[in-house]
């Protein structure tokens, strides 16, 4: 079993989609199952704006077999706590209200002194205490995929936060219960979270569970990292975003792929761990070729068509404008009245009166040789205002190329604005 931890409140980008992609990936090849867990063990810390987004957001790229919510849970953290206190396991630790709940502040030790009695009376007179579990006596052996074993020092290791103050589990305690309870094989993360992993291990072997959980620590993305919804919003396809995450580290047998590719020749024991930055230019050019490779009536879809034409259409923009943001500029100002006015706009009336009358013609050549007849226009007298008048732009792909495919709409295209 695989899974992916993830706070309602975060704002996802790509370092943590990466890790989801992973870890669902990794798991369909081994036919294991994929958790979506929700870190909500603090309700109370929760932008209600932002709650339960990151399930959608997910759903775009990879399919989840189970969600979990931690907050469902915040009994069973908390009665393991307790009872690794009552075996001498854990401790209780008063020191002043604000330190205990500091996942990476010691505790003085005094605290571990306290005997079941005075741990009662701390209790009854409803003193603030967090839980903590003192350091381990050897060296936490760490097993990653990646890197082979590594060995963290107890003093490294620390005195771990269980409780804070107020009873909320820390990441480490939760993470651990959860992996054990969810029987978990594999966690694919980030290397940042090593010292974690030795935490939860640790934890884990004080609970009595000793079954081997695989790790695979990958270095981080460096560069500022859009949010996913950002991308969305510049009009990134979900299958671009997994191909550009997908192919770090790796040596794919083709440069375009889809999650379901990858499935195929994916290896994360090959996965390297070398330093990865963002490339926005990258991620562009495989968002085109993405564009690209989509059923042109599909394509032409997006823009409310049904018409393969069009998405051939669309297919000619994609060299200036690789994502849907930019195509939104340029596609349905086509099919638009246009402004005719300015130095040309006498001309694009005339143009625009010209084509409603014109009969259909099968090719560019004979169409503008048809205009030139009747306006006396030539080169570029002609060019400028009837691009403008047929794509409301002043540039874009060749009116020869253009035409075969705004043919059958071009009484519709050729519109001046009332």
């Amino acid at each position: 079993m695989f899974r992916f931890a993830a706070s309602p409140s975060w704002d996802l980008h790509l370092g943590d989609l990466r890790i989801a992609l992973l870890n669902a990936l990794v798991a369909r090849q081994r036919g294991e199952g994929f958790i979506l867990r929700i870190t909500d063990r603090d309700p109370k810390a929760l932008a209600e704006d932002q709650e339960h987004a990151i399930g959608p957001i997910l759903e775009k790229f990879i399919r989840h077999d189970q969600i979990f919510h931690q907050s469902e849970s915040l009994h069973r953290y908390r009665q393991l706590a307790v009872s690794l206190v009552e075996t001498d396991k854990a401790f209780v630790c008063t020191c002043s209200p604000e330190i205990p709940d500091d996942e990476t502040y010691p505790c003085n030790g005094s605290c571990r002194s306290y005997t079941p009695e005075e741990r009662a009376r701390i209790y009854e007179e409803k003193r603030p205490y967090a839980i903590r579990i003192s350091p381990p006596n050897t060296p936490i052996a760490v097993d990653d995929v990646l890197t082979g074993t590594v060995t963290v020092h107890p003093d490294a290791v620390g005195d771990t936060l269980l409780l804070r103050t107020d009873g909320v589990p820390s990441e480490a305690f939760a993470g651990a219960i959860d992996d054990m309870l969810g029987g978990i094989s594999t966690v694919i993360r980030n290397e940042a979270e090593r010292l974690r992993t030795a935490q939860e291990i640790h934890i884990r072997l004080q609970l009595g569970y000793t079954e081997a959980i695989a790790y695979a620590h990958l270095p981080p993305i460096e560069g500022k990292l859009p949010a996913v919804t950002t991308l969305f919003e510049e009009g990134f396809l979900p299958d671009a975003i997994v191909n550009y995450l997908l192919a770090f580290g790796q040596t794919p047998p083709e440069k375009v792929f889809t999650f379901p590719d990858a499935i195929t020749w994916f290896n994360l024991r090959n996965l390297s761990t070398a330093p990865i930055t963002y490339d926005s230019d990258t991620l562009r050019k495989l968002n085109r070729e993405h564009l690209h490779r989509m059923d042109d009536k599909a394509l032409s879809s997006l823009y409310k068509f049904a018409d393969a034409d069009i998405g051939r259409l669309i297919k000619l923009y994609l060299d200036e404008a690789p994502t849907l943001r930019e195509l939104d500029a340029r596609i349905p100002p086509i099919f638009a009245p246009k402004p005719c006015n300015g130095e040309y706009g006498e001309t694009m009336r005339t143009l625009a009166s010209l084509i409603a009358s014109a009969p259909p013609f099968a090719d560019f050549e004979t169409f503008e040789t048809y205009l030139t007849d009747r306006t006396d226009l030539h080169e570029d007298s002609l060019l400028i205002p009837l691009r403008r008048i047929l794509t409301g732009a002043e540039d874009g792909p060749a009116l020869s190329d253009l035409y075969p495919f705004i043919r059958s709409y071009i009484t519709e295209v050729a519109r001046c604005q009332p």
